[in-house]
């Protein structure tokens, strides 16, 4: 019994090193993820090491395990060094007084029969912007009803799982239909106080497979290019399939001093899987230029997707 016991004992005092080992390990999978794609997919979840990471450190104080609490912090700062959760969000400037916008993005999941739900949740939320991924003439179609309310729209269907849709309530100064490989939209909004903002949608492929994720990045890059082309103020908008943190989008974060969130949160929104929420990680992503400020940033309800939508306010200023 008491030999049982004390092999209990050790096993829970070897957690701390075993889980240090664990992330260790991932976080350097994690740094060559750049020359092979299935690598880099663990670059995703550093939110969960850090949950990890956290677990192991009060059992690792009890035990005064000093050589392993030194790997647990490094490997802690690590993490958060990568992420750079002070970069995403952004003091406000917009005076108190600026017209502030509300805008929805859902990829709603080609094959989701929960159609219905979605236009009452769209028709009850009611935002100035609409924007949607996985679209096809099917979606289209049970979508007419948004026609009456939201006039404007910029569509591209497609049967592939990259089609989208905008439906906004204000009129487009210009809009665009971009393509490489698979759509991006960008459209312009001027509003009552004389300025205008662009808005880019984006969903490139999912990374599975080398092939598949070089033409993701490729895809990043582009929008990224285009950015550096656009006049305005812009947002990026969409199902990116890459966190915040992953290094085509945090090149991108970079170059145009985008934020992820409100000046009061530093956490991240994950919005797929959904069926691992609230463990799940954010590729669904609102991304706001120094000049945009974000002032809510929440995620809906179920709706039948394989992700959450991604519900915001923000202003120019």
């Amino acid at each position: 019994m008491a030999k049982g016991l004390l092999q209990r004992k050790m096993k829970w005092k070897d957690y701390p090193v075993i889980i240090a080992g664990v992330v260790l390990s991932l976080t350097l999978m994690a740094f060559a993820g750049r020359w092979f794609w299935l690598l880099a997919l663990v670059d995703h979840f550093r939110i969960h090491y850090l949950v990890l990471l956290a677990s192991a450190v009060i059992p690792g104080c009890w035990w005064r395990q000093k050589k392993t609490m030194g790997l647990l912090l490094v490997l802690i700062a690590w993490q958060v060094g990568v992420m750079e959760p002070w970069a995403w969000s952004r003091v406000s400037d917009a005076p108190s007084n600026s017209a502030s916008y509300s805008l929805i993005w859902f990829n709603v999941h080609t094959g989701n029969r929960s159609k219905s739900e979605v236009l009452d949740y769209l028709k009850e939320r009611d935002p100035d912007f609409i924007c949607l991924g996985e679209v096809n003439r099917l979606w289209l179609q049970q979508l007419t009803p948004l026609h009456e309310r939201w006039p404007h729209q910029v569509l591209q269907p497609r049967d592939d799982n990259f089609g989208m849709a905008v439906y906004s309530k204000y009129p487009f100064k210009d809009r665009f239909k971009l393509d490489w490989g698979v759509p991006c939209i960008r459209f312009d909004v001027e509003h009552d106080m004389n300025k205008t903002f662009s808005v880019f949608v984006a969903h490139p492929v999912p990374p599975i497979g080398n092939r598949f994720t070089g033409l993701r990045d490729d895809y990043l890059r582009q929008v990224s290019e285009t950015m550096s082309e656009t006049r305005h103020p812009f947002v990026a908008v969409g199902d990116f399939n890459a966190t915040p943190w992953h290094y085509p989008v945090r090149e991108m974060m970079k170059r145009h001093q985008l934020s992820y969130c409100p000046p009061t949160s530093m956490l991240s929104l994950p919005t797929w899987p959904i069926g691992l929420l609230p463990f799940g990680i954010p590729i669904d992503l609102f991304l706001a230029q120094p000049a945009i400020s974000i002032h809510a940033l929440n995620r809906g309800p179920d709706l039948g997707s394989d992700h959450r939508p991604l519900e915001v306010r923000f202003s120019q200023h």
